[in-house]
Parts: C-alpha cells; structure tokens; sequence
C-alpha cells in the first residue's frame, strides 16, 4: 500500500484523476479488503466533479469497514487534500474538500488549517486589491473566482468580479456575476449603475434605462447616472429627456464637463446654436484647452457660415439613429434649393428605401445628380433602386450612359454585367442575361485591376458594392461562373494586399491550448444564417474548441440572435461601417486562428471581400448561401450527406465535406402561445391552403404551370405566396402568374394571394392555418422547411440536381416520409392533388409529420462529425 499511496499522492498533484480512478479499482480487484482505496477511489470521484458516486463508495466502504476507523481514515485524507489544496491556492477545492469533512463528522474542527485559509482568504484580498490598482483585470478576475469558490455568499467578491469582467470587456460574464451580486443584495446603487454601463456598452437601451433609474431611486444624487441617462435618450432621439438629464447631472455636479458638452450636442440637433456655443464655453471655463471643446466650437462656427447647415447636421443626426421619419423631415426644408453636400441626396433616398418609398428616393437621385453631375455614388444608387422599382431594361440602359459618364470606373462596368430581372417573365431571359454576364465578365476580366494604384484601389471599392447574388436563382450549375468571378476577386485582393494572400502555418496546439474556430457572417441577427448554424456553437466541445465570432454586418443591427451567438462565442466582433476592411483583417489575424468558417459569402460584398484573401490556414464556407463561391481562398465546402447529389464534386471548387444528416443542429421554434385564424390573414376558411413561402426570385417560370395544374384540379384551394420588398417584383410575379392561370382557362385571383412581408409571428401562424407546404423546385426551403416542420404541415417535394433544390428532400429524409417526395414534375403534381383531395392521408402525413419532427431538431451528430473534421485537418489526421 506504500508505494501504491506515493503513486495516488503523485497522480494527485498532477491532477490526473481519471488515472487515481484506474488505479484504486485495479488495486481493490485484488486487494478489496484494503479499504484505504475506496476513500481514494470516491476523492477520484470527486475530483472530477461527480459527488453522489463518491458517496456512494466512501458510504459502502464505511459500512464494511470499522466506521470510526474508517471515518478517520477518510477525514485525514481529505484534510490532507485540503492542505495541498492550500499550497497550490486552490480555495475551490479547499471548499469542496472542506464540505466533505463536514458532511462525514459536523463537528470536525482543524484549527491549523483553519488559520491557513484565513491567512490565505487575506493574501488573496490584498493581492485583488493590488491587481485593481494596477488594471490587471485577468489576474482580479482569477482571484475573484477563488475567493467566491471558498464563499459564494459575499456580495462584495461579485461585484468585483463583475466590475473586473467589465472593465476586460467580458460583458457576458460581467452579467452574470452582476447578477449573482443583485440577487444577494439588490439595495446597492453600484450595482444597478454598473448593469446600466455594461448594458450600454451591449447596446441594450431598455434594460440600461432600467438599471440607471433603479439607481436613481436608491441614491436620487448619483449624477453620473443622470448624465448615462441622457447619453441613451440622445442616442434614441428624445431630445427632450435627454436634456433634462444633462442638466440634472450639471446640477448635482456642476464641475462635470462632460455634460456641458453633450447638452451642447443636443442643442445643435435643436439648431439652437447659440445655446450649444454658451454650454461649450462653460465647459471650456472647467477645463481650459480641451480637444473636445475646440472642436465643438469650430463645429458651432461652421454651421454658422451656412444657413443650411444647422438643418442638415439635424437631419444628419436622426439619419445616423435610423429615424428615418424625422430625417425626412429636416431634409425636406432643404428641398428644391442646391445643396452642397451630395451626402444630403444619397441620405435623404435612402431614409425613403428604409420607408420603403423607392419611387421617391428616385426623385432624390435624379435631383442630386443635377446638382452633382461628377458624384458617381448617385448615379449607382439610382441603378440600384431602378433594379427594384422598374423594367430591367431601363436600369441596363441608365448603367450604360454611366459607363459612358465614367469609363474608368469599374462598379459601373460590373453593374452592367450583374444587371438581370429579380423575377424573369420568360424562361428565354434566363438564358439572355445569363449569357449577358459571362460576356461582360469576360470583359472585365481581361482589363481588371489596373497597375496604377488608382486603378487597384477602384477595383477593391468595386467589388465591395455588390455581389453576383441574382446569378445563383437561374437553377444552373454555376461552378464556371463562380470560378471566373472568384479569380476576379481573387486577383483584385491580391493586388491590394498581397501581404495577405500567401498561405499560412496551421499553429501548433500545445497542451493546455484549444482549437481556435473563427465564424464570419454579416447576418449573425435574426436571419435565415444565424438560425441555421447557432447549434454547431451552441453544442461545441467547450473545453477543447475556442470560439470567434465576426459579425460583419455594416448596419450594425443586433437583435436576440446577435445576443445567442456572443454568449457562445469566447470572442465576439461586430464591424460596423467605421470598420475599414484592414482593420477587420488584422484582427483576425492577430486572432491566429486555425480554422476560419465563413457562414454564407456571395449575399453581402464585404464578406467576399475577406474571403478573398488568407486569414487562417483553413478556410472553410458552408451553405449559409448553397453555392459555391469560386475562391482559390476557400478550402472547404461543409455540406450535408442528405443534400448531395451523387454528382455533388463537379459543383464545387471547395473540396467538399458532408456532414451525417442535415449537417446542422437546429432547434424548433417557439411557436405562438395563441392562435389567429384564417380571417387575420384573408384565407378563405373553407379552403384547402397550400403556402409556397419562398423569396419570389426563387420562382423559375418554367415552372409556375404546376400551380395552375394543382388549382385547375382542386378547386377549392388557396395558394399563398409572400409578397418582394419591392411592390413592382410582387406584381410581376402575379402578372406572370396571371399569364399561365390565364392559358390554364384559370382566373389566378380565385386562387391565389400573395400576403405582404409577414413578421416573424404571424409567418407562423400562416404555417399553423395552412393545409400543405408547397416547397419550390430549383431553390428548395431550408430554415422555412424546417419552420413548416415545426408547426406539422405536410411537405411536397422534388429534389434538383443541385444541392440548394435539395433542402426539404433532406429534412423529408430525415423524418422518414418518402411518400411526398416526387420524382418528376407530374409526380410532385399528382401528390399535391391528393393532398389536398384526400383529407384522410393529409392527415396521416401530419400525424408523422408531428410524430417524428424531433428527429429534425437539437440532432448533434453532425456537429460531432464537423469537431471531427475540424480536427483532422488541424492535426493533418489521413
């Protein structure tokens, strides 16, 4: 037992539980009656964190052996542990080993070690307070979390613990610390104060609003909180209230510039221009030369200089907080008289796209760019907008004369290749504009980037206006295309950066190190993306995969979904507009990933632009957008097993690894608790619905003749579809639909609705009302698949060649019904007839449907084949 005792104690200072574990229970197969190794064997158990199965061994062990004796034994053991605990400053352990004493005799008592946790409680407060006073927040936040492992009920160690979090920008830990603090003592004002900053910091507003009045009621003379209470109703446009605050903040703290300044700030938004200079006077009187005040003053001079300014700076300020309505208002005094600043034009048109008002942000442009003949932006805003609003062909020939007007600018030679309808008339045009962009790319190819660095640096900016996105809804193979478009990008970013082209080193993990997993996408907010693959973060291996998340959103809009993906990221980015593309690339550089997954590239410019260059030494896309993108860049296309065709490689540039199932670990969604019925929405309540929910442009008129052939032989259905963004692609959806009923000997207003843009709730509870899902043939739902599974709608199918018209055969698949799948056209039509005749098996199809959704949802084999593969290619496993 001797030497087996050293090696138990050796195995215990290495930590190597799951070893002593191996040890103790080959040992007692041949020794049982030593029972000293049942008291080791139970501390193995509950080293590692799992105490009922050490007190099920330590309890059998007691009972066969002497119980004093036996009691003894363990009591010194664990205090021995408690002592080495003491010697590696480990007060967590100090604290589990101590209540395992107590558990087993309450009267034990140890003064020694006793005066060595109060000597060491006090070692780590002195030395808290001395990382507080230098900023090593790391090291305050280590001591914090031994002091509240030894004693978890004092409210003074949470709060510095969150005060520590918060001052590392660990926000999401600063909470929850905060809150353990606030639910043992929620009568202290610091703490109230402290949730208002970080939720301030998270751009909360409401639950900041919250913490500070909260504060306000315990100390009515906290003015700091007073002036954070007018920066977040400045920042919300009530001006009113935020004035209130301010001065309310100077009064209880006359000597607090800050205030003057930002009371001066909302003065100007109220074009009171004297006011503002006499507040940045006063301030300038507190602390005398400040850069703040000068430039403020010169501010209030220069709006002075033109009588315009000050109602442009207004409207400028309600444009920045996205109050587009009011933004409208200041812009609209200016109106019909030049203004200088072409920004006025380009925010003035785009409040009224927000308002979704094109045809008035068109008038806006074209008055702009009387005014401003040379400001290329205009006219590019005005090719956008005439895409949505008008014929194609009026954008096309605008985009021409632009072409003319700037010969060496390349976005205009781009738009003109990316010009085509976002929904066709005719099968025919499909193959006129597809033949259109493989010209003009061509084209550009041959003369793209320039040597100049004029030239280079155009093509950069060019390509980060836009994408080829309406390419991919053609329903073709698009692996040349996306090849020549790749290379395209490829050779601009090289151009510009080539620093950042060349290959990279995969780090070597060292002991102790985690796998650095980096996700980039501009739609980490409530989008189909983020919905799609917050379960590969949520399910991941936490102790072995290191987690970054780069939202590269340029509005910067956060919502819930934002919110889910920081709290499972170790590392959370969010790139606004202000974010220059270098400054982006050298974060993640220095970020030194392994892996960098790109969640969707070919829907936002920016994320194209990134994923042209080398910014980890893996590079991965997966079908965020189920294309593939054509960049020598992107190593990797993480794909799903079900989704693939057999001739799935010659789809792909990216080397392409399918994931078991869906490849996804998806949740179901929350449903509404209460229901609406069919007349909210204008649903015929005797009719048979069938929802074909996708984005318009995914529609091939090729094949709306089965809407016509499902309608022409059940006549008692509704077919419902949602509306575009843009009322001029919904009509010429309808107007082509309208056109096929027509020849059918249909009247396409008998049978069909098209619904305006339904927010998240009420889309469900379309599903809920409706009888069948009718999913879309060359572009097949996935996240609304998924939705339509949730709320038991029977699904109607036929998988493509192409894994994007794949989706719902895969989600069919994984729920076990074939019965829905067509293999042709007329085989989708007959079983979308039967559907909607045989009331009987559409229920049979719901009931398994509903029976077996779960299969679907949470499935976490997929990210253990992703850890997998992630591995693998970090390790360079064959």
């Amino acid at each position: 037992m001797r030497d087996s005792r050293d090696e138990i104690q050796q195995l215990l200072r290495e930590r190597r539980y799951q070893d002593l574990i191996g040890l103790c229970e080959s040992a007692l197969e041949t020794h049982p009656e030593q029972y000293e190794f049942y008291y080791y064997l139970g501390l193995g158990y509950l080293s590692l964190g799992d105490e009922i199965a050490a007190q099920e061994v330590w309890m059998s062990a007691l009972l066969a052996d002497d119980a004093d004796e036996g009691g003894r034994k363990l009591r010194e053991i664990l205090a021995r542990e408690i002592d080495n605990a003491l010697s590696r400053l480990d007060l967590v352990r100090v604290s589990i080993m101590s209540a395992q004493i107590l558990s087993i005799d309450d009267s034990y008592s140890n003064p020694e070690i006793d005066n060595k946790i109060t000597t060491l409680v006090n070692s780590l407060l002195e030395a808290v307070k001395k990382a507080e006073e230098v900023k090593d927040w790391p090291k305050a936040i280590e001591i914090y979390n031994q002091l509240l492992g030894w004693d978890d009920t004092v409210v003074a160690h949470w709060y510095g613990l969150a005060l520590s979090y918060y001052h590392d920008q660990q926000y999401v830990y600063s909470i929850d610390a905060l809150k353990m603090a606030l639910s043992l003592d929620d009568r202290v004002a610091d703490h109230h104060y402290l949730m208002g900053l970080i939720c301030d910091r998270e751009n909360n507003p409401t639950v900041a609003l919250q913490a500070y009045r909260k504060t306000l009621e315990l100390d009515p003379n906290y003015a700091s909180a007073y002036h954070n209470l007018g920066n977040i109703y400045y920042k919300i446009g009530d001006l009113n209230s935020a004035q209130e605050y301010y001065r309310k903040s100077i009064e209880l703290s006359p000597y607090y510039f800050p205030s003057y300044i930002n009371l001066g700030s909302v003065l100007l938004v109220d074009q009171d221009l004297k006011g503002a200079e006499s507040l940045y006077l006063q301030a300038d009187s507190i602390q005398s030369g400040r850069i703040e005040v000068k430039k403020n003053l010169d501010l209030v001079n220069y709006l002075k200089s033109n009588p315009q300014l000050p109602i442009s700076y207004s409207g400028e300020f309600f444009y920045g907080i996205k109050d587009y309505g009011r933004a409208i208002e200041q812009y609209q005094k200016l109106w019909g008289t030049p203004v200088e600043q072409p920004d006025f034009y380009l925010h003035l048109a785009n409040s009224y796209i927000e308002l979704k008002k094109k045809a008035e942000a068109l008038r806006v442009y074209d008055e702009g760019i009387k005014y401003h003949p040379d400001n290329a932006d205009l006219y590019l805003c005005k090719i956008w907008a005439l895409q949505d609003i008008r014929p194609i062909e009026e954008a096309i020939a605008f985009t021409r004369l632009c072409v003319d007007l700037f010969p060496h600018r390349l976005s205009f030679q781009l738009e003109l290749m990316r010009l085509m309808p976002i929904v066709y008339k005719t099968r025919t045009e499909i193959a006129h504009y597809r033949n259109k962009y493989t010209r003009y790319l061509d084209e550009i190819i041959l003369t793209t980037p320039g040597n100049s660095p004029e030239a280079k640096e155009d093509a950069l900016r060019s390509i980060g206006l836009r994408t080829n996105f309406y390419l991919q809804y053609q329903g073709e193979n698009d692996l040349g295309l996306q090849q020549k478009y790749g290379e395209l990008v490829y050779k601009i970013m090289k151009a510009n950066y080539p620093q950042w082209v060349q290959p990279l080193t995969i780090p070597q993990v060292t002991e102790g190190e985690k796998i650095r997993i980096g996700y980039l996408s501009a739609h980490l907010r409530q989008h189909t993306v983020a919905k799609l693959f917050l379960g590969w973060l949520e399910h991941h291996q936490q102790d072995e995969f290191e987690i970054y998340c780069y939202a590269t959103d340029i509005n910067n809009i956060t919502d819930s979904y934002t919110q889910k993906y920081i709290n499972q990221s170790e590392h959370f980015y969010q790139f606004d507009l202000s974010y220059k593309l270098e400054d982006i690339c050298q974060l993640i550089l220095r970020d030194k990933l392994h892996i960098l997954v790109f969640l969707d590239i070919g829907m936002d410019a920016r994320t194209g632009q990134l994923a042209g260059l080398r910014l980890a030494p893996i590079q991965c896309v997966t079908w965020g957008h189920p294309v593939t993108t054509g960049l020598p860049t992107i190593d990797y296309f993480i794909s799903s097993e079900l989704m693939e065709p057999k001739s799935f490689a010659s789809h792909y540039s990216e080397k392409v690894v399918r994931l078991p199932h869906l490849s996804i670990s998806y949740p179901p969604p929350d449903l509404p608790e209460t229901r609406k019925d069919r007349s909210n929405f204008n649903l015929g309540e005797d009719k048979i619905i069938y929802l074909s929910c996708q984005s318009l442009f995914k529609y091939l008129p090729q094949n709306d003749y089965i809407f016509a052939e499902i309608a022409k032989l059940v006549p008692n259905c509704q077919l419902v579809f949602i509306a575009h963004g843009s009322s001029f692609v919904t009509e010429t959806f309808a107007e082509r639909l309208q056109r096929i009923f027509q020849e059918a000997g249909l009247n396409w207003h008998e049978y069909g609705v098209i619904l305006p843009k339904l927010n998240q709730e009420d889309y469900f509870h379309v599903n809920l009302l409706a009888d069948i899902y009718l999913d879309n043939l060359s572009w097949s739902g996935g996240n609304t698949t998924l939705e339509a599974v949730a709320c038991g709608l029977p699904i109607v199918t036929c998988p493509g060649e192409l894994m994007r018209a794949r989706h719902s055969y895969a989600i069919l698949r994984m729920l076990g019904i074939s019965e829905t799948i067509a293999t042709c056209e007329q085989q989708y039509i007959d079983i979308a007839v039967r559907l909607g005749s045989d009331l009987r098996w559409r229920e049979e199809i719901r009931s398994k449907v509903n029976s077996n959704k779960q299969k679907v949802f949470n499935d976490i084999t997929c990210v253990k084949a992703l850890e997998n593969f992630y591995r693998s290619v970090v390790y360079m496993i064959k």
